[in-house]
């Protein structure tokens, strides 16, 4: 053993209950805890949203690294155990902001790779009156962002004339992942977004046809609702099976 360990000082804790020991605390008075240890207080927002910028890889690797690295799609990238298949995307819907935090958290919690806020159905409080209210979509994104690090995904209904930047902005500054967008203003946010992120067409989308120019003009998948209601599971054999006879063509 090294000689030189026997001229180390006590352990300051140590120390400090020594000197402690003879002390009796006035009951008279409240206790005061300033002990170190784990924290006892939820982390502030600003905090979380900090973080959320420093671990923005996309941001990163542009501004700091010049484009030099490439996102990995798995945490055992290059090895046997590398995550292959599709994603899991948990979509949710509320009628409170409270209720958007709950489901995403038990999403979150369940292994979804994505979670989507459904902000476009008609009951939800962004959409109640008809046209989308940035403000409300907002609120309910940053309330999931500041519990929930699951990547998000936002599906938004159809946006009016003037509110395309300001949705970019509410978009961008979230860092959401995946954009939902209504099928017809494909053309508006392609450009506008520049590939920050991913987009997904959703709406009128029943034929291989209709997949294939979704596709050409920038989505990366489509969502398929009504025709799945209407035909069943069978919709998506179908569709694949025209999609890839429209894409062997000129």
């Amino acid at each position: 053993m090294n000689p030189l360990l026997r001229l180390l000082k006590p352990y300051p804790f140590e120390r400090l209950r020594a000197l402690q020991a003879d002390v009796a605390p006035n009951p008279a008075r409240p206790r005061i805890d300033v002990s170190i240890g784990e924290p006892r207080h939820p982390t502030p927002p600003f905090i979380l949203e900090a973080l959320d910028y420093a671990f923005d890889f996309e941001f990163a690797n542009k501004t700091l690294f010049y484009g030099l690295y490439a996102r990995t799609t798995s945490f055992f990238e290059n090895s046997s155990m590398k995550a292959v298949g599709k994603p899991i995307i948990g979509s949710v819907a509320g009628f409170t902001t409270a209720e958007y935090v709950e489901l995403a958290q038990a999403y979150a919690q369940a292994g979804v790779h994505i979670v989507e806020l459904n902000l476009s159905d008609p009951v939800v409080p962004c959409n109640r009156g008809g046209t989308c209210d940035l403000a409300a979509v907002e609120e309910v994104v940053r309330a999931v962002r500041t519990v929930v690090h699951t990547p998000l995904a936002v599906k938004l209904p159809g946006l009016g004339d003037g509110a395309l930047d300001s949705a970019v902005t509410v978009l961008r500054r979230h860092h959401i992942k995946v954009f939902v967008c209504n099928t017809p203003q494909l053309d508006m946010f392609v450009p506008a977004l520049a590939g920050a992120l991913d987009l997904i067409a959703v709406g009128g989308v029943s034929s291989g046809s209709d997949a294939h120019e979704a596709l050409r003009r920038g989505a990366k998948a489509v969502q398929i609702g009504s025709a799945l209601m209407k035909e069943g599971p069978g919709v998506f054999s179908r569709i694949q099976q025209e999609f890839l006879a429209n894409r062997g063509q000129p």
